[in-house]
């Protein structure tokens, strides 16, 4: 053994800097004298001993003088009773000694370098806060409409079944105020006077992980969504899939907040009283059954082609039905005021209404046809049954809206489906039959068997649309 160095070296994995020795003052090192732990594995690690792996006591280091010294590749692995590493293996005697023998009923694990056996080892101290101490939570989802309105069905339990809680949900000027590294310690800053008790980051991006890791040192308890982002990756990629479906967001979210100490019942249903019958005063009222149709999403793989769309629409129409076109403004809203413009019984909505007249219209609507879109949560937030149409992603990317049935998702599930967790801007394989593929009459008939589903009363079919 090197002079300078303990005779036994720390486990496998742990990098070790040699010193200097310096022999011409005399000086002799001391055990422990010239070792640095670093990286994450400042003490040995427990999982190279809880399978029965550890470092050989005699392992040999290699490297010249100052420079880092690491284990040998692989380390033998000892058997628990003898300390052998296999057949030809013919151990240290020193080793051979400090191996205690098994006792009965008790899993025997060797013990080195300060690593204490299994039966000694205590279990963590429960760090999780209870429900009376967290006056204020701060919750974390800074991007994209639809991932926010997925929230909501978690948050309205909380505030209800946590009344003493104060929710504090994060909006920031990413772009202003809040940009970059600067940004990121001033809205701490701002965070850490309105008297953070606990965060619960339904995010888990490397912004929101800059936050976590400022109030963390503030002492305050962090929880992070679980994203799965291995499952993803084999969900998503072309070769070797693995269609495993994934846990709903909106479940996750709930185990957010049932690690932080505030496990809440899923009990919510819709924004509004389904038995009320406010309606918008722009738009007059009008004869059922009632659609409503959003033809856009974020992506274009995402997005049913206009015009096959338009072949759904004049479908509808034709039959009688009463139809209205959710969109944004600019190239959109041409869009839907020239189907407007083209086919009866039919409202195009952008530039109308503000978003909150636009929810309260789709809780009185029958049905909802949608993309994998942010209206998509927002219907499902109303409390109305929604024919979503997917492309490059799935319901099994665990994107659902809330408290809709997969059996009313228009998807051909394709080998090469899904493609993406979230849409991207083209096909990688430059044929977008996810999409192309759907026939329009496959979505008219999913929408008429909900229709058949609710019943809707002869008295108030057909009614005609008057705008004044």
């Amino acid at each position: 053994m090197d002079e300078g160095l303990p005779d036994h070296p720390p486990a496998a994995g742990i990098q070790v800097h040699r010193l200097h020795r310096r022999k011409r003052r005399g000086h002799q090192p001391e055990m422990g004298h010239g070792l640095q732990f670093t990286g994450r594995h400042a003490a040995p690690p427990l999982r190279n001993l809880v399978h029965g792996r550890q470092a050989h006591p005699r392992l040999p280091l290699r490297g010249n003088q100052g420079r880092l010294l690491r284990p040998a590749r692989k380390a033998r692995t000892l058997h628990p009773a003898s300390g052998t590493g296999g057949k030809h293996h013919r151990p240290c005697p020193r080793t051979r000694a400090a191996i205690p023998e098994p006792q009965k009923g008790k899993a025997h694990i060797p013990v080195s370098h300060g690593v204490v056996s299994q039966e000694n080892r205590t279990n963590p101290p429960d760090r999780m806060k209870k429900d009376k101490d967290i006056h204020t939570l701060l919750v974390i989802r800074t991007s994209a409409l639809g991932d926010v309105a997925m929230t909501l069905p978690v948050i309205y339990p909380l505030a209800r079944q946590y009344p003493h809680v104060r929710i504090v949900f994060l909006t920031a000027d990413w772009k202003g105020r809040h940009r970059g590294i600067l940004g990121l310690l001033r809205l701490a800053k701002e965070l850490s006077a309105i008297g953070i008790s606990a965060v619960a980051d339904f995010h888990n991006v490397p912004r929101s992980w800059a936050i976590d890791l400022l109030l963390r040192l503030k002492g305050i308890p962090v929880h992070m969504v679980d994203k799965g982002r291995r499952k993803r990756r084999m969900l998503t990629r072309l070769k070797g899939k693995k269609e495993t479906a994934q846990r709903p967001y909106i479940l996750r979210y709930a185990d957010v907040l049932e690690k932080s100490g505030l496990p809440v019942n899923l009990d919510f249903a819709s924004l509004y009283d389904p038995s009320g019958n406010e309606w918008p005063a722009e738009i007059p009222s009008c004869g059922r059954p009632r659609i409503g149709i959003a033809p856009f999403a974020r992506f274009a793989t995402k997005t049913y082609p206009a015009k096959l769309m338009e072949q759904v629409v004049a479908d509808l129409t034709r039959k009688g039905y009463s139809v209205f076109l959710f969109g944004g403004t600019g190239q959109e809203k041409q869009q839907l005021s020239q189907w407007a413009g083209t086919y009866g019984h039919c409202v195009a909505l952008p530039g109308l209404l503000p978003i909150e007249e636009e929810l309260l219209l789709m809780s009185r609507l029958d049905v909802m046809l949608t993309m994998d879109s942010a209206n998509m949560h927002l219907a499902s937030l109303a409390g109305i049954p929604v024919v979503s149409v997917w492309g490059s992603t799935t319901p099994q990317c665990g994107f659902l809206g809330w408290r809709q049935k997969e059996s009313h998702a228009v998807c051909l599930h394709l080998p090469c489906q899904p493609c993406s967790i979230s849409g991207r801007p083209d096909c990688p394989l430059r044929h977008f039959a996810c999409m192309a593929s759907i026939p329009p009459k496959m979505i008219t008939a999913h929408i008429e068997t909900i229709l058949q589903e609710i019943r809707v009363p002869a008295e108030s079919r057909n009614k005609p649309i008057t705008l004044s």
